[in-house]
């Protein structure tokens, strides 16, 4: 195939303690999850506070200079993912995603074929055939883990739970696609959030917990 997912190798560490070198796997990376659910958690954490951006159409010129037209802070966004580098109060966030490796299976690979015409002559254009290996069926487990400790002391636990489970909600019904390719079917997944995570997002475990 000319495409394939991205595979990594990595050491495995058994119950002796002694590191092995095992096979490469499809990996899903945590930065990427990650960044797809910030996004998605900023557009419910807004909405819900009823945080809209301005319109960037505006008769006045001085607007842009002073600042106007940008997006509205939003401060679950910084509870949840912490801030940005650089700034003097920065700091890291409380909810950690860990990469998750899959197992390469033949049987679950999908050899998809792509070419475009020629409107001229009819035929496939130059170098635009060509076969891309997707991943499809089976299940992917990817640990997540939030700290309500620091959470709680930024004071936004409440507007956190309501838009984190919203944004989590999307992403196991199908509605959030993760990686490149969507327009073809990527990326598109079922879940459920299971553990103390999903039973906090429900509001069926107390607040106080260390960690979920």
């Amino acid at each position: 195939a000319d495409l394939l997912p991205v595979t990594e190798e990595r050491v495995e560490w058994p119950d002796d303690g002694r590191g092995r070198r095992a096979l490469r796997a499809l990996l899903v990376p945590a930065s990427s999850l990650k960044g797809a659910l910030a996004h998605r958690f900023a557009f419910h954490a807004n909405r819900h506070e009823k945080r809209w951006a301005k319109s960037v159409f505006t008769s006045d010129p001085d607007s842009e200079k002073s600042g106007e037209n940008e997006p509205p802070a939003c401060p679950e966004v910084e509870a949840l993912f912490g801030m940005v580098k650089g700034r003097e109060d920065g700091r890291a966030g409380c909810f950690y995603i860990d990469d998750t490796f899959i197992p390469i299976d033949q049987d679950r690979l999908a050899m998809l074929m792509h070419n475009a015409i020629d409107r001229f002559t009819g035929g496939v254009r130059d170098r635009v055939l060509y076969s891309e290996a997707s991943l499809y069926k089976g299940k992917i487990k990817v640990p997540i883990t939030l700290d309500l400790v620091r959470l709680q002391r930024t004071g936004e636990l409440k507007p956190v739970r309501r838009a984190l489970k919203a944004a989590l909600e999307d992403l196991c019904q199908g509605r959030l696609a993760l990686g490149s390719r969507t327009t073809t079917g990527n990326g598109f997944f079922t879940g459920s959030i299971e553990g103390k995570l999903g039973d906090w997002l429900k509001g069926a475990m107390n607040n106080k917990i260390g960690a979920a």
